[in-house]
């Protein structure tokens, strides 16, 4: 029976799930930014345009 590998395990699949949670996050910011906006005057020209800019990405 040899040790435990030196080997780190699981980066792969860490990095898979560190993406879905940035595409959710992506997702979740552009759903809220559009409401956000269409609900404040103050702030509605910036988050149009944030959430522009972040769609372009």
């Amino acid at each position: 029976n040899k040790g435990p590998s030196s080997k780190k395990k699981g980066r792969s699949k860490k990095a898979h799930v560190l993406a879905v949670s940035v595409e959710q996050a992506t997702q979740n910011f552009l759903e809220k930014g559009e409401q956000i906006a269409k609900d404040s005057q103050d702030l509605k020209e910036e988050l149009i345009a944030a959430v522009e800019d972040v769609r372009k990405q």
